[in-house]
């Protein structure tokens, strides 16, 4: 399991609107016109949507969710006439993190080191059995190791046995 010493954007000093605004310039940057942003702040529900041309006329369906960090932060509490120190989500961390996620991305695709498909197999929207939209993450879940008590393989020295 990967532990990071370190979260990495929290001490950007770069706003939500200002990375939003980034993001849709990159998008735009890449021939990518069409976009939605669904932004639900108080459920803390951020996620981006927009589709990526494979052949012509033909689309890839992409949704994009980045992780919701938290950090300490002072919250006047009125019932005790106090400022308390709480966990709140840190979306501009959150949205920078996405920010160069996503220019990684479709750094690779442009230049030709990765596939749409294969760079964003996880993001990539379908159907799911139960028929909500997902994405393939999402779908894949109870194939991968230990979700239905399957074993994963084991690494050797010489490769996977």
């Amino acid at each position: 399991m990967l532990t990071p010493k370190k979260a990495p954007y929290a001490d950007t000093e770069v706003g939500i609107e200002q990375s939003m605004m980034e993001i849709n310039k990159l998008l735009k940057a890449y021939g990518i016109n069409n976009y939605v942003w669904t932004t639900l702040w108080g459920e803390n529900i951020v996620s981006l949507k927009f589709a990526l041309e494979v052949k012509p006329g033909k689309y890839v369906p992409i949704r994009m969710t980045p992780p919701m960090f938290l950090a300490k932060r002072k919250n006047w509490n009125a019932k005790h006439n106090k400022y308390d120190i709480v966990d709140l989500p840190n979306w501009a961390q959150s949205l920078r993190l996405l920010f160069w996620l996503l220019k990684t991305k479709l750094e690779a695709i442009a230049y030709g080191f990765r596939e749409v498909q294969e760079e964003f197999m996880g993001d990539i929207l379908v159907r799911l059995p139960d028929g909500r939209e997902g994405t393939m993450s999402e779908a894949m879940k109870q194939q991968l190791p230990y979700s239905k008590g399957t074993e994963p393989l084991e690494l050797g020295q010489g490769g996977v046995r």
